[in-house]
């Protein structure tokens, strides 16, 4: 938690700000929480500022099992669907015709 913030000097002040007062500082200080936001998104601040990953985490486990269902979930995350969506989307492809080869 502290190395992600440490690069930045604001992010270390922030954070230690924010998390004393994460929802009032989220309304409160909008401009210095995008700063440090960029940071601790990829921390636990993703969960409680974005609950679109929190459900893409939620369903990552169901999505490798209903590829399809992954494409409409990805939609909502582009950066971390796009990545993921990207690998899971190209596994069930390349999978179905190696499994149909190999039977016939």
């Amino acid at each position: 938690g502290d190395s992600i913030d440490y690069p930045t000097s604001e992010g270390d002040n922030d954070a230690n700000d924010d998390g004393d007062d994460l929802s009032e500082d989220d309304a409160n200080d909008e401009d210095e929480e995008e700063s440090l936001d960029s940071e601790e998104e990829e921390e636990e601040n993703l969960a409680p500022t974005i609950p679109a990953p929190a459900q893409y985490s939620s369903v990552s486990e169901s999505d490798e099992t209903k590829p399809f269902e992954e494409g409409e979930t990805a939609a909502t995350p582009p950066p971390f669907g796009y990545r993921i969506a990207a690998r899971i989307s190209v596994q069930p492809h390349i999978l179905m015709p190696f499994c149909t080869e190999s039977e016939v």
